[in-house]
Protein backbone atom coordinates (compact mmCIF):
# COMPACT_ATOMS: atom_id res chain seq x y z
CA UNK A 1 0.00 0.00 0.00
CA UNK A 2 1.21 3.51 -0.68
CA UNK A 3 0.35 5.96 2.08
CA UNK A 4 0.98 9.67 1.82
CA UNK A 5 2.01 11.80 4.77
CA UNK A 6 -0.22 14.78 5.49
CA UNK A 7 2.39 17.31 4.49
CA UNK A 8 1.86 19.26 7.71
CA UNK A 9 5.62 19.54 8.32
CA UNK A 10 6.79 19.53 4.69
CA UNK A 11 5.80 18.30 1.26
CA UNK A 12 3.63 15.16 1.32
CA UNK A 13 5.68 12.03 0.77
CA UNK A 14 4.57 8.58 -0.29
CA UNK A 15 5.58 5.74 2.01
CA UNK A 16 5.32 2.11 0.92
CA UNK A 17 3.71 -0.13 3.53
CA UNK A 18 3.97 -3.87 3.13
CA UNK A 19 1.27 -6.34 4.11
CA UNK A 20 3.52 -7.30 7.01
CA UNK A 21 3.73 -3.64 8.15
CA UNK A 22 -0.04 -3.22 8.05
CA UNK A 23 -0.82 -6.45 9.85
CA UNK A 24 1.88 -5.95 12.48
CA UNK A 25 0.46 -2.54 13.27
CA UNK A 26 -3.13 -3.83 13.36
CA UNK A 27 -2.22 -6.69 15.72
CA UNK A 28 -0.27 -4.25 17.94
CA UNK A 29 -3.31 -1.94 18.19
CA UNK A 30 -5.56 -4.91 19.06
CA UNK A 31 -3.14 -6.06 21.77
CA UNK A 32 -2.73 -2.57 23.22
CA UNK A 33 -6.52 -2.08 23.28
CA UNK A 34 -7.25 -5.47 24.78
CA UNK A 35 -9.69 -6.04 21.92
CA UNK A 36 -11.71 -9.23 22.10
CA UNK A 37 -13.56 -11.42 19.68
CA UNK A 38 -17.21 -10.41 19.64
CA UNK A 39 -16.56 -6.75 20.51
CA UNK A 40 -18.05 -4.14 18.18
CA UNK A 41 -16.54 -0.91 16.90
CA UNK A 42 -18.61 1.79 15.20
CA UNK A 43 -16.53 4.09 13.01
CA UNK A 44 -16.97 6.94 10.58
CA UNK A 45 -13.25 7.41 9.96
CA UNK A 46 -12.24 7.38 6.30
CA UNK A 47 -10.45 4.23 5.19
CA UNK A 48 -7.76 6.24 3.40
CA UNK A 49 -6.59 7.51 6.82
CA UNK A 50 -4.44 5.24 8.98
CA UNK A 51 -6.72 5.72 12.00
CA UNK A 52 -9.67 4.54 9.89
CA UNK A 53 -7.97 1.70 8.03
CA UNK A 54 -5.46 0.36 10.54
CA UNK A 55 -6.72 1.70 13.87
CA UNK A 56 -10.35 0.83 13.27
CA UNK A 57 -11.01 -1.73 10.52
CA UNK A 58 -7.85 -3.87 10.33
CA UNK A 59 -7.46 -3.80 14.11
CA UNK A 60 -11.05 -5.01 14.48
CA UNK A 61 -10.61 -7.77 11.91
CA UNK A 62 -7.44 -9.09 13.54
CA UNK A 63 -9.27 -9.35 16.88
CA UNK A 64 -12.44 -10.91 15.43
CA UNK A 65 -14.52 -7.82 16.16
CA UNK A 66 -17.58 -6.61 14.29
CA UNK A 67 -17.21 -3.29 12.44
CA UNK A 68 -20.11 -0.95 11.75
CA UNK A 69 -19.24 1.77 9.21
CA UNK A 70 -20.82 5.14 8.58
CA UNK A 71 -19.55 7.88 6.29
CA UNK A 72 -17.48 10.83 7.51
CA UNK A 73 -20.05 13.17 5.94
CA UNK A 74 -22.86 11.53 7.94
CA UNK A 75 -20.85 12.03 11.13
CA UNK A 76 -20.12 15.70 10.47
CA UNK A 77 -23.78 16.37 9.59
CA UNK A 78 -25.05 14.59 12.68
CA UNK A 79 -22.46 13.54 15.30
CA UNK A 80 -25.28 12.10 17.44
CA UNK A 81 -25.70 9.35 14.86
CA UNK A 82 -22.24 7.92 15.74
CA UNK A 83 -23.20 7.62 19.41
CA UNK A 84 -26.71 6.42 18.52
CA UNK A 85 -25.13 3.56 16.53
CA UNK A 86 -22.68 2.88 19.37
CA UNK A 87 -25.66 2.52 21.70
CA UNK A 88 -27.72 0.41 19.29
CA UNK A 89 -24.86 -1.99 18.46
CA UNK A 90 -23.44 -2.05 22.01
CA UNK A 91 -20.05 -0.87 20.76
CA UNK A 92 -17.14 -1.53 23.10
CA UNK A 93 -14.63 0.82 21.40
CA UNK A 94 -14.74 4.36 19.98
CA UNK A 95 -11.77 5.70 17.99
CA UNK A 96 -11.59 9.27 16.68
CA UNK A 97 -9.54 12.45 16.67
CA UNK A 98 -10.14 15.07 19.35
CA UNK A 99 -12.38 17.25 17.15
CA UNK A 100 -14.94 14.41 16.96
CA UNK A 101 -15.37 14.22 20.73
CA UNK A 102 -15.62 18.02 20.81
CA UNK A 103 -18.31 17.95 18.10
CA UNK A 104 -20.23 15.26 20.00
CA UNK A 105 -20.56 17.17 23.25
CA UNK A 106 -21.42 20.36 21.34
CA UNK A 107 -23.91 18.93 18.81
CA UNK A 108 -24.28 15.21 19.51
CA UNK A 109 -26.98 15.00 22.11
CA UNK A 110 -29.81 12.51 21.63
CA UNK A 111 -33.32 13.62 20.76
CA UNK A 112 -35.41 14.03 23.95
CA UNK A 113 -37.48 10.93 23.13
CA UNK A 114 -34.38 8.75 22.67
CA UNK A 115 -32.62 6.71 25.30
CA UNK A 116 -28.99 5.79 24.79
CA UNK A 117 -27.02 3.19 26.67
CA UNK A 118 -23.30 3.88 26.37
CA UNK A 119 -22.44 1.80 29.46
CA UNK A 120 -20.95 -1.03 27.39
CA UNK A 121 -18.11 1.19 26.07
CA UNK A 122 -14.82 0.19 27.65
CA UNK A 123 -12.30 2.09 25.54
CA UNK A 124 -12.32 5.53 23.94
CA UNK A 125 -9.24 6.27 21.83
CA UNK A 126 -8.33 9.82 20.89
CA UNK A 127 -5.48 10.58 18.50
CA UNK A 128 -4.23 11.79 15.10
CA UNK A 129 -4.21 15.38 16.39
CA UNK A 130 -3.50 17.04 19.74
CA UNK A 131 -5.58 15.53 22.54
CA UNK A 132 -7.24 18.16 24.68
CA UNK A 133 -8.05 16.96 28.21
CA UNK A 134 -10.78 19.62 28.53
CA UNK A 135 -12.57 18.15 25.50
CA UNK A 136 -12.53 14.68 27.01
CA UNK A 137 -13.72 15.98 30.40
CA UNK A 138 -16.68 17.70 28.70
CA UNK A 139 -17.40 14.53 26.68
CA UNK A 140 -17.36 12.39 29.84
CA UNK A 141 -19.53 14.89 31.76
CA UNK A 142 -22.01 15.26 28.89
CA UNK A 143 -22.52 11.56 28.21
CA UNK A 144 -22.31 10.21 31.78
CA UNK A 145 -26.10 10.70 31.92
CA UNK A 146 -26.31 8.14 29.10
CA UNK A 147 -24.20 5.56 30.89
CA UNK A 148 -20.81 6.52 29.43
CA UNK A 149 -18.24 5.07 31.84
CA UNK A 150 -15.58 7.68 32.74
CA UNK A 151 -12.93 4.94 32.92
CA UNK A 152 -13.39 4.25 29.20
Amino acid sequence: MLQYTSGSTGSPKGVELSHRNLMSNAFAVARACGSREGDTIVTWLPLYHDMGLIGSVLHAFTAGMTVKLMTPAAFVRNPAHWLRLASRHRARVLIAPNFAYDLCWRRGLPDPDEEWDLSHLRLTLNGAEPVRPATMRRFVDTFAAHGYPPAA
